[in-house]
């Protein structure tokens, strides 16, 4: 019993604890920020990146894709105005037999 008492008044903080736990939880998400949106620091890395990763290939390879896209949506764009067509057509058809 002796052994527990003993034990049990030990404290584990005190209050100048607590404010510098309350100061670390504050400051980390606050500095992380800061350093994140830093772009001067990180320019010249972030340009040689982009300059090894475009190459004329990956160049040739995005227009590619950009005319796909437009000939994608062309194409997309005819077949919508034939079905307009067809429709207004029909509905052209069935108002002309409303009026018979």
């Amino acid at each position: 019993i002796h052994f527990y008492k003993r034990h049990l008044k030990v404290k584990m903080g005190n209050w100048q604890l607590e404010i510098a736990k309350m100061a670390i939880y504050m400051a980390f998400p606050v500095t992380s920020f800061y350093v994140y949106h830093q772009v001067d620091w990180f320019e010249d890395e972030l340009t040689e990146i982009h300059k090894k990763i475009r190459t004329k290939d990956t160049i040739e390879n995005h227009k590619q894709v950009e005319e796909f896209k437009e000939m994608m949506s062309s194409h997309r764009d005819k077949k919508f105005k034939a079905e307009l067509a067809k429709m207004r057509e029909e509905v052209g058809i069935l108002g002309e037999k409303d009026k018979q």
